[in-house]
């Protein structure tokens, strides 16, 4: 099962860490997803990133997102793939998906990053990232896991 927090529940298997965001985003919540990320990474060498932002999740705190900058700047090269999944429709929807695409233009990554609409197409994308014994199935499970709990 996974760890839940007010912000985010998340899991991490193997070099996959995933996570789902229902209640937005404070500093301290990044600050938590970023000592995860940084632990997979060292167990397995890098991590690919699964992120799920639910349709009722409010806008992160601007506080929060500028850590997330911080942070994928810092973790960088520790960081294999990020894949972020802004669920939901409507202009604001789409809005918050074009600032996530906005910023991978920005910060030019050195790990590939895309933004969808979606969990199955991201999933999809991210397989070919991931690393035996971690599988696209088993991503899908640790999200089913996750929503459940």
């Amino acid at each position: 099962m996974g760890v839940a927090r007010r912000g985010f529940k998340s899991q991490t298997y193997g070099m996959l860490h995933v996570s789902v965001w229902a209640h937005g985003a404070e500093p301290r919540d990044v600050e938590e997803l970023e000592t995860e990320l940084r632990a997979a990474a060292s167990s397995a060498g890098s991590v690919a990133v699964l992120m799920i932002v639910e349709a009722s999740s409010p806008l992160a705190s601007v506080g929060a997102q500028s850590r997330a900058v911080a942070m994928v700047r810092e973790l960088g090269g520790a960081l294999r793939a990020v894949c972020i999944v802004i669920e939901g429709a409507g202009v604001q929807t789409a809005a918050v998906r074009s600032v996530f695409v906005a910023l991978a233009t920005i910060l030019r990554p050195r790990f590939r990053w895309k933004t969808f609409a979606t969990t199955e197409p991201a999933v999809l994308w991210l397989a070919p990232f991931l690393d035996s014994p971690v599988t696209a199935d088993g991503a899908r499970a640790r999200l089913r896991d996750l929503r459940a709990g």
